[in-house]
């Protein structure tokens, strides 16, 4: 008979893709993921993987047995669901957000999550975005917000934000009367995060469409470090414009006016797409309540 941990091993397998990958999900060492794997094709009586390379495909007879399986395994978390209603044990959910959201709202975030969802204990994650979604596809984050990534089978995503951003530096770098086209632009000294954002790479776009190369990036990975070099004449940089309205206003930073508008980033939440129905698709879904990039430090 098929057992709990067999096929726990079989769907994790599917979803993550290797059996590396699904062995650090399920924290067991990698021969006995590879051996509850063999119990389990005894058991059926037919090989449920063909290997291709690192990762696993699944034979025609594999793919039926995961859909039941996933059915099963259904039933089984519900079990496990009134289980907690009278043990009320606490879920480690992993979050990964940009330091965008760590800057903002993730203080009202956590909030959230722990008041709304008792039985969630949120472990934070604060990484660049490219780094966020491997983790997520590798079972290491349940739920990521991020500026949005090309499509992805294996990923549900619903729309957050979209921000809204200004070329900014000091009015010491700046010709308020000028309209700065790409070769103006090259001669400013730049202030960027690290080449894997989803905001930089919004901003390599609009710099080759414009026309620019800049001789002098900087590479800062800190909003606060790049606004306080930004504010100290050290170079122009990127800012979502409603978050630094008030330095604006202040006349500590103003927008350059350039030939082509700078692009907006549009933020996502994203889940693997097998958590369609459970918890972590109604953490997501609450997400959009408590988003705004509009103000620091929010609580």
């Amino acid at each position: 008979m098929l057992s709990f941990r067999q096929l726990e091993a079989f769907l994790w397998a599917v979803r993550l893709r290797t059996l590396s990958r699904a062995a650090k999900r399920l924290n067991i060492a990698q021969p006995t993921m590879s051996k509850r794997i063999q119990e389990l094709e005894v058991e059926c009586g037919f090989a449920v993987f063909q290997k291709a390379g690192r990762s696993v495909d699944l034979t025609p007879r594999g793919d039926a047995l995961y859909k039941l399986a996933e059915q099963v395994f259904a039933l089984l978390q519900q079990v496990e669901q009134i289980r907690a209603q009278e043990e009320s044990p606490r879920r480690k959910i992993g979050v990964g957000v940009t330091e965008l959201t760590a800057y903002t709202w993730l203080p009202r975030l956590v909030t959230l999550l722990t008041e709304r969802f008792p039985q969630v204990d949120p472990h934070v994650a604060v990484d660049h975005g490219v780094v966020l979604r491997g983790k997520l596809q590798a079972g290491e984050l349940d739920l990521i917000v991020c500026p949005a990534f090309a499509p992805d089978p294996g990923l549900c995503d619903l729309t957050l934000q979209e921000l809204e951003f200004s070329l900014v530096g000091s009015p010491r770098l700046c010709d308020p009367d000028q309209l700065y086209d790409g070769a103006a632009l090259s001669r400013l000294p730049f202030l960027t995060h690290g080449a894997r954002t989803g905001a930089v790479e919004a901003l390599r776009n609009w710099m080759r469409d414009i026309g620019a190369t800049p001789q002098n990036i900087i590479e800062v990975d800190s909003v606060a470090a790049q606004v306080g070099m930004a504010v100290g004449s050290m170079g122009v940089t990127l800012l979502p414009s409603k978050l630094f309205a008030p330095l604006i206003q202040a006349g500590q930073l103003m927008e350059f006016k350039t030939a082509l508008a700078v692009p907006t980033v549009q933020y996502r939440a994203a889940y693997r797409r097998h958590e369609r129905g459970s918890l972590i698709e109604q953490i997501a879904s609450s997400v959009p309540e408590v988003c705004d990039f509009t103000r620091t430090n929010q609580v």
